[in-house]
């Protein structure tokens, strides 16, 4: 089942944050990065969407959002590590611009000008669709993840901790 969750930066005491999550159904998915960084992925469900803000703003955490030069770095990533990308949503979002990132970078898989043309073009990247293992997953610039399956489950959880490492 497809799920939608917020990154989020913890501050304070991760356990009383986790269990306070947990206890407003946020399902809290808890990634430790080998800089000693914690990210928390937390869960946006039908039920919690309209007070998904409320539940979590007496919580310390700050929302992240993903930049150009992120999305760079998970471009790099995702082509040394035979992730396929299957797609990238820029703005503006223009048609011809779409279709040389495809037919000049994707098919000829040269992801190293395709950073470059981002560069030069000032290209803002609003969203990468990435596909790993037969899982699809999508990051957005606002921090918000989409995944086909639940995040909490190998390889996708492994992934996104290394991709997180990027922030």
């Amino acid at each position: 089942m497809s799920s939608y969750y917020q990154i989020v930066k913890p501050f304070g005491v991760i356990d009383e944050i986790l269990k306070t999550m947990t206890r407003r159904n946020l399902s809290p998915v808890n990634f430790k990065i080998n800089s000693g960084n914690e990210y928390l992925a937390l869960k946006i469900t039908p039920e919690n969407l309209n007070n998904f803000d409320n539940s979590v703003k007496d919580l310390k955490i700050k929302y992240k959002s993903i930049s150009t030069d992120v999305f760079e770095k998970l471009i790099q990533y995702a082509y040394n590590n035979k992730i396929k990308i299957r797609k990238i949503t820029t703005e503006p979002i223009e048609e011809e611009i779409d279709k040389e990132i495809f037919d000049d970078y994707f098919i000829k898989r040269d992801f190293d000008h395709l950073i470059e043309f981002i560069n030069d073009k000032r290209i803002v990247i609003k969203k990468i669709d990435l596909s790993f293992e037969s899982n699809m997953f999508s990051m957005y610039e606002s921090g918000i993840i989409w995944s086909e399956n639940e995040l909490s489950s190998s390889p996708i959880k492994e992934l996104v901790k290394s991709l997180l490492s990027f922030f």
